[in-house]
């Protein structure tokens, strides 16, 4: 459950404003001046992790960047949709 400013929050276009006090799980959510969101849509036959020992595709294969990401959640390797990317490990 999200909570934004005390109040259950359930549209997903909701825009997050600088002030807000903003709760997931009960678990108080803070964005830096620095962090990075990555909105992917991961296609079919990409696996959502950074390195792959076996050699396989991954999502950072579609990310062309040096910077050090970290996926938010994960979809499966046949799955395709919204994926996060964030190069904040604590909200990953």
């Amino acid at each position: 459950m999200v909570t934004v400013n005390g109040v259950i929050e359930s549209n997903p276009a909701y825009q997050v404003q600088p002030n807000d006090d903003i709760f997931y799980d009960n678990q108080r959510i803070s964005i830096q001046s620095n962090t990075r969101i990555i909105l992917l849509n991961k296609p079919n036959r990409y696996i959502t992790t950074m390195k792959d020992p076996l050699k396989r595709k991954t999502v950072m294969d579609l990310v062309h960047t040096d910077e050090r990401l970290f996926p938010i959640g994960r979809l499966d390797k046949d799955t395709t949709g919204l994926l996060l990317l964030t190069n904040d490990g604590q909200l990953a």
